[in-house]
């Protein structure tokens, strides 16, 4: 597991991911939950509660309430569809035995009639080699989404952010961007070049690091 620069946020990485996925896909009801939270960012509360009303095969889309946002009329945001997220709720949509819109997506016997959150819990810590949940696996998404250009407001709408100062701290930059901008902006001439190479200036600072070791 990787962590992000400058906060505390941890993340999953490539080959965890990856690893997350090919552990749970023995089970078409876990991988659409492991995949509801990386590939959509959704919070465990709304993956426990989804119901089948709330996907829209036709756009290819995933409509919920806001958890955040308390109003009489109830604020809807809606989550794209990963073509990953469309093949897990393919497969596992065959097996629900009440589709009727109402109905939930992972029901059980419960007093709630939906599963706990707890449950998900576990199954994420179990088929990640206890190295994430289910709050790892919505900031990794919102990671990838920020990391890649996207406007902040279009990563806020899908996070669900009633704030978009929740969502900027997900603007880290890598060391190596802030190194290449200052390479960028400090520039040399070719005669200063031949002279670092010929004549190179002390550098104290260096000298000192060498000198402690």
């Amino acid at each position: 597991m990787i962590f992000a620069q400058a906060i505390s946020i941890p993340l999953l990485n490539k080959r965890d991911q990856d690893t997350l996925i090919a552990n749970v896909s023995r089970n078409p009801r876990h991988t659409l939950m492991a995949l509801l939270m990386l590939d959509c960012g959704m919070r465990v509360t709304e993956v426990a509660r989804l119901k089948i009303k709330n996907f829209n095969f036709k756009d290819n889309k995933i409509v919920i309430p806001s958890l955040k946002k308390r109003s009489e009329k109830p604020i809807y945001r809606s989550i794209p569809m990963t073509k990953r997220v469309i093949e897990a709720m393919s497969e596992y949509y065959v097996r629900i035995k009440d589709k009727t819109p109402d109905a939930f997506v992972f029901a059980t016997n419960s007093a709630t009639g939906h599963i706990s959150r707890i449950r998900i819990w576990r199954m994420i810590k179990k088929y990640s080699n206890w190295s994430a949940s289910p709050h790892v696996l919505r900031h990794t998404f919102a990671t990838k989404v920020v990391a890649e250009g996207n406007d902040i407001r279009v990563a806020q709408n899908l996070l669900g952010h009633a704030s978009s100062r929740t969502t900027e701290i997900y603007l880290h930059v890598p060391e190596a961007d802030k190194h290449a901008a200052i390479r960028s902006i400090d520039k040399r001439t070719t005669l200063q070049k031949i002279k670092d190479r010929v004549a190179p200036k002390r550098n104290v600072f260096y000298l000192s690091h060498i000198t402690d070791n």
